[in-house]
């Protein structure tokens, strides 16, 4: 009788079926400031597989959570470097966070700029450059390390939520949409990245205030969901808007 031999690697590379993945979340949530995205993703902590939560604190969004979500553990960011050394600790593994949060990427956008400013000014040619004015060539490095930053953290072994803030954006005809705010190209590139982009805003339901999340592609606004089922819009039929929400449908579609 002729044994199967099920192969685990392929040109040097291990093999990896679907089922045989840990189910691990990455997102983007954006909208207006004030909507709820630090709130939505502090409510991670009360799913007990996201649990526990670090929440990276880019622009003193932690207020927040100290209110609804006292028990995450955050960490303020203030410059391009903190980030690397985030990143390395949770790749290292030596912890207990489930999730990283990374509130906000507009924000870690300037301190991208800001450090790829100050190494331009390191050159003696450049020193009276002024740091608030990149050429196009500082723009070209900063979008390279945005991506590879977003990449890099959506890679992690663990769920990971971006936080942006929105944009309303006009086409060449006119026609707005909302889109995350960062400059440029990256404001084009970054949706393509994590699974799961969301647009949150509020909007008046038979007289009450509430939180909606656009989970699909419109004429109006970037979103898309990647590999789950979700509605159209969370939030419409008097559902709650929490990450518990979210990961039920993940739930669902195991």
């Amino acid at each position: 009788m002729t044994e199967t031999i099920t192969p685990t690697q392929f040109a040097g590379l291990p093999i990896q079926r679907p089922r045989d993945r840990v189910r691990n979340v990455n997102m983007l949530i954006y909208g207006e400031a004030g909507v709820g995205k630090t709130w939505l993703a502090g409510s991670a902590h009360e799913v007990p597989g996201m649990r526990n939560v670090l929440y990276v604190d880019a622009e003193s969004g932690a207020d927040t959570l100290k209110q609804a979500w006292p028990d995450v553990e955050t960490l303020t960011a203030t410059c391009w470097a903190d980030y690397d050394r985030i990143y390395a600790a949770c790749l290292a593994g030596a912890h207990d966070y489930r999730t990283i949060v990374l509130d906000s990427i507009s924000e870690i956008l300037e301190h991208c700029k800001e450090a790829v400013m100050e190494e331009l000014k390191m050159d003696p040619e450049n020193e009276k450059r002024d740091p608030d004015i990149p050429s196009i060539r500082e723009w070209g490095k900063i979008l390279v390390r945005m991506l590879r930053f977003v990449r890099r953290f959506r890679d992690l072994p663990m769920n990971v939520i971006f936080i942006a803030h929105a944009d309303l954006t006009k086409d060449k005809m006119g026609k707005s949409k909302w889109e995350p705010l960062v400059n440029g190209k990256f404001q084009k590139k970054l949706p393509q990245i994590p699974d799961v982009v969301l647009f949150m805003y509020r909007q008046e339901i038979e007289g009450v205030q509430t939180r909606l999340l656009l989970t699909q592609q419109t004429d109006k606004a970037v979103a898309k969901v990647r590999g789950v089922v979700m509605p159209m819009v969370i939030g419409a039929e008097n559902e709650s808007v929490t990450m518990e929400t979210i990961m039920n449908y993940y739930k669902e579609n195991a």
